[in-house]
């Protein structure tokens, strides 16, 4: 499926769990590290993380970011776990803006 940083990002961050089954675990760490990006892609994008007052962030070049897709392999559980999770935010009104993206390309167009 065809990515861009941001939604990696975004998925990276749905994905975000406290707690959960082995099994889960061992598909998380896969799938985290399809979407995480790797050494040339955090040059090209100058990511950096940074000191808040509401902590740590990350930051990067929206610009350069926008032109880098990869199409990455997504897994039968990730695609299911993530169109789950999006549907579930979607229907308790709960869907951030942040996530429409990819809210499109694994809910509304995989039906």
């Amino acid at each position: 499926m065809l990515l861009e940083i941001q939604e990696r990002f975004n998925l990276l961050e749905l994905l975000t769990v406290q707690e959960d089954s082995f099994a889960n675990w061992k598909e998380r760490r896969v799938i985290r590290e399809i979407l995480s990006p790797n050494f040339e892609e955090v040059e090209t994008i100058g990511l950096k993380e940074v000191e808040s007052d509401r902590g740590k962030r990350l930051e990067w070049d929206t610009k350069k970011a926008a032109e880098i897709a990869k199409d990455l392999p997504i897994s039968q559980w990730a695609h299911q776990t993530i169109r789950t999770k999006l549907a579930e935010l979607n229907n308790k009104s709960e869907l951030p803006e942040r996530y429409m993206s990819i809210f499109e390309k694994f809910v509304l167009d995989y039906e």
